[in-house]
């Protein structure tokens, strides 16, 4: 902390020679600029700080420049309303060019004038987002719908009280936060709050049943995994978490027939898994079937499949089973005569899985490959 004081006093000590901030490089004033920002904001919270009763980190303290422009413009709602939409539009602007660390520094500015304005947090959360500070994100996401749900865990929540756009806003926020915890690994945290976006906002946010079904599958809680990962559009990952799922619960009929669909899905994920690095044409067009969505599932759920050794094996005689490799050359070959077009649309690529999927051939490939165990 000694060493810290001095590398600050030493940087004030320099600021002193600086007239403005037009007298450094471009680059250096926007990252300069969002640095006194940022130091402005979190010296501005540490001396205002009192202790409360249940206070949080989301209790953001109003600076005294921020009160003051608020009191200013109390008289004039249209100034202090134009005043919001300049610092929107500026941050807007910035986020449009890419140039986070400005756009950070004028939202930063933002809430000091509008403390309890969501957007702003949000916006500041997907900065922190796209700047790989998930901690940072989390919180300001966090932040941003407690501006907008009263009760932190949404049971009072009705979607037809809150009018949009706020409840638009309200559920992005926490999906963003959703997502921030499940990457920190922090699952027990994300697991309510992907729960409720899946269950209570349908088929806004089917994406996060699935990532609810992965969550239980990763406690050991595997008939609510496959609850929710039935509740999911036929997608790879889902097949492939299903197959394992069943297997784990020693259904190997259900396991096998889901591993022959997730194949068909995505090939390449089987050869990841496998370890085969061997390029082989997949049976479904875009991204669903491609190579950089197999090693983002990989990535993603390698530690949920090595808690499972013995499945690779079985996945192994699968995937070589000479009626399973059969199966995909067919539904390779079908991919020149497809009847929807140029399949770039996840829903077309999902209708696409769907024509590939015959259940009585899959059950038929399943009963197969388990005679084969058997003997």
């Amino acid at each position: 902390m000694k060493l810290l004081l001095e590398l600050i006093g030493d940087a004030c000590h320099l600021l002193t020679g600086l007239e403005q901030l037009s007298d450094l490089r471009p680059d250096s004033q926007d990252r300069l600029q969002a640095l006194l920002h940022q130091l402005r904001y979190e010296s501005t919270r540490l001396l205002d700080q009192r202790p409360q009763n249940g206070a949080s980190f989301s209790d953001v303290p109003v600076s005294e420049t921020g009160a003051l422009a608020t009191e200013n413009n109390a008289d004039d709602p249209n100034a202090t309303l134009k005043q919001r939409e300049v610092l929107l539009q500026a941050a807007l602007e910035a986020l449009a060019k890419e140039r986070y660390e400005q756009a950070g520094a004028i939202l930063l500015e933002a809430i000091t004038h509008f403390p309890t304005d969501d957007e702003f947090y949000s916006y500041l959360g997907l900065i922190a987002w796209e700047l790989h500070d998930l901690r940072g994100a989390e919180r300001y996401y966090a932040q941003a719908a407690s501006l907008i749900f009263a009760d932190s865990d949404f049971s009072a929540f009705s979607a037809a009280k809150l009018e949009e756009p706020a409840r638009t806003r309200g559920l992005r926020a926490i999906e963003g936060r959703a997502l921030c915890l499940y990457k920190l690994g922090e699952l027990d945290q994300a697991l309510p709050l992907f729960e409720f976006l899946g269950m209570k906002c349908g088929d806004e946010y089917t994406g996060c049943r699935y990532l609810a079904g992965e969550i239980y599958h990763h406690q050991g809680q595997l008939d609510r995994a496959i609850e929710r990962y039935a509740m999911v559009a036929l997608e790879p990952a889902v097949l492939y978490n299903l197959g394992l799922a069943y297997f784990e619960q020693d259904d190997l009929e259900k396991a096998a027939t889901s591993f022959v669909q997730a194949f068909v899905s995505n090939v390449h994920i089987a050869s990841l898994l496998l370890g085969r690095y061997i390029y082989r044409a997949g049976c479904v067009p875009g991204y669903l079937g491609s190579e950089a969505y197999a090693e983002e599932f990989v990535d993603a759920c390698i530690v949920l499949w090595r808690k499972t050794p013995a499945v690779f094996s079985y996945l192994q005689r699968c995937f070589d089973h000479n009626m399973v490799q059969n199966h995909l050359q067919q539904c390779a070959l079908q991919i020149d005569n497809n009847p929807l077009g140029s399949l770039e649309g996840l829903s077309e690529q999902e209708g696409w899985l769907n024509t590939l999927h015959n259940s009585s051939m899959l059950l038929m490939l399943a009963q197969h490959i388990l005679q084969r165990l058997d003997a």
